[in-house]
């Protein structure tokens, strides 16, 4: 059977069975696909369904969703009949999917040769490159199934045909558990791309982790506004989540502004911070605390103190007053944004 099928059923199982244990097997026995989640009732559902060729679904399901298992059964075969009828839909949508994958590609990583053709190819699949795009970045969860180019294929195919993808949204699987998502520019950004994150989340099969950077308006812009959007897909906490980047523009301005600048303004500040690491951790809890001593002591489990005295030292090393200055606590962000920053680039 070819694996755009499997991974197409394997898609629409998980959809619809959001606690369930799947798994695809060959007729090796070899694990093709796969999501384990982890139950916490011992009484579960162990149904089992053939394939054309040999192939094998196995699924586990909890008793707690569906007490007659008759009924899980029924809606699988009726699955696997609807996809198993017509499969030569999918070499279509297949190609598609590559060919925008092909163009999001140009786009993220520009160079002379392709710079001319993005607009050809965006033209050639009806998109307008002269709409201004705000660009997102969707991750999903890669802990509880096999990823696999065609199933994030067959997730894109089911957003469009729920009509969550617009004439001029561009919609692209980068890798196995990224897609690119620009859609035009919404009067009401936050509000709409809440909606379209709630839909999203929806009709994914896993977790789900939604980043917004900014807009882009032209082919050349799409680089930086993806990596922005990467950022905060990233930084989304376990469990999935939607984070704009203009929520966190210290950590934008870090990652966009040249180096020689960072260096000429918080290089100095960053050595000092460097010779006192025991500091590091304190600053980053005030930061999440928004510099609330009580909360950053209990998250510390430190007295409070203990958190006055490592102020104290914060203040004297890096001549700054974050507590009682707005400006100087925007500037800690800084400095400790690209203190990490340099960690993280280290060898």
């Amino acid at each position: 059977m070819k694996l755009e099928i499997l991974s197409t059923l394997f898609y629409n199982i998980c959809s619809a069975f959001p606690q369930a244990d799947i798994s695809i097997m060959d007729n090796s026995g070899n694990c093709l696909l796969y999501r384990y989640q982890t139950h916490k009732s011992k009484n579960c559902h162990t149904l089992s369904f053939k394939l054309p060729q040999n192939y094998r679904i196995s699924m586990v399901l909890p008793a707690d969703m569906f007490t007659d298992p008759s009924v899980p059964n029924q809606m699988i075969n009726t699955m696997i009949s609807l996809v198993i009828q017509d499969p030569s839909v999918f070499d279509k949508d297949n190609d598609y999917s590559a060919a925008l994958t092909n163009l999001a590609n140009r786009l993220l990583y520009p160079s002379e040769e392709n710079g001319e053709s993005i607009s050809f190819l965006a033209a050639s699949w009806g998109l307008d490159f002269h709409i201004s795009r705000i660009v997102c970045v969707l991750v999903l969860s890669s802990q509880t199934f096999s990823s696999h180019r065609t199933i994030m294929a067959a997730f894109c195919r089911s957003l469009r045909e729920y009509g969550a993808i617009g004439m001029q949204d561009l919609l692209a699987p980068l890798d196995q558990n990224k897609l690119l998502y620009c859609c035009p520019m919404p009067t009401h950004l936050k509000e709409y791309l809440s909606k379209q994150y709630a839909v999203f989340s929806h009709l994914c099969p896993t977790e789900l982790s939604f980043g917004v950077g900014i807009s882009a308006s032209s082919p050349s812009e799409y680089r930086q506004a993806y990596m922005a959007a990467l950022q905060m897909a990233e930084s989304c906490p376990s469990g999935g989540g939607i984070r704009f980047i203009s929520d966190y523009p210290a950590e934008y301005m870090i990652q966009t502004l040249p180096k020689e600048r960072l260096e000429h303004f918080y290089l100095n500040q960053v050595m000092k911070l460097q010779s006192c690491p025991h500091l590091t951790g304190t600053i980053c809890a005030l930061i999440e605390n928004n510099m609330d001593l009580h909360r950053t002591a209990s998250s510390l489990y430190v007295h409070r103190n203990t958190v006055i005295f490592r102020l104290r030292q914060i203040k004297k090393i890096l001549n700054i007053n974050p507590l009682h200055r707005d400006s100087d606590r925007f500037i800690l962000t800084l400095i400790y944004l690209y203190y990490k920053k340099l960690r993280k680039e280290e060898p």
